[in-house]
């Protein structure tokens, strides 16, 4: 489950106008530029999508980003590596091939089953402390 918190850049709305008599902000007008959905010649820069929230209103924390993305990153590297092994060596009819086909195959089964498995989930869970009504 992503962390969102409201986004303080466009204050929950979505739209920058952090500028100058309501316009967008600077850093908002660069990030549109460079991505060629802005020109200076389409006028003021009014009502442009926050570019930190995307225009949701809400934001992803960085943390969040890094615990949810990196792992899957480096696990798509580990199996794209992993078949890489198997082909390159499949193809040289490497002497202890079955003996490298074993272990590409826990490798694949155990990142498998940490993302499908439960256990991933179970990582990131936090302990809740229980509300107890008061005493009379």
């Amino acid at each position: 489950m992503m962390d969102l918190v409201d986004c303080q850049h466009c204050n929950q709305t979505g739209t920058c106008t952090n500028g100058p008599d309501g316009q967008s902000c600077a850093r908002c007008i660069a990030f549109f530029t460079r991505r060629h959905e802005y020109s200076a010649d389409s006028g003021r820069p009014v009502g442009l999508v926050c570019s930190v929230c995307w225009g949701k209103g809400l934001a992803e924390l960085s943390s969040s980003k890094w615990n949810y993305r990196y792992p899957a990153l480096l696990a798509i590297v580990f199996v794209l590596l992993a078949f890489l092994l198997l082909f390159v060596f499949g193809v040289l009819r490497y002497e202890h091939f079955d003996k490298l086909l074993v272990f590409v195959s826990t490798l694949i089964g155990s990142i498998t089953g940490y993302y499908f498995g439960g256990e991933r989930a179970k990582a990131t869970a936090r302990a809740v402390t229980p509300v107890l009504p008061k005493k009379p």
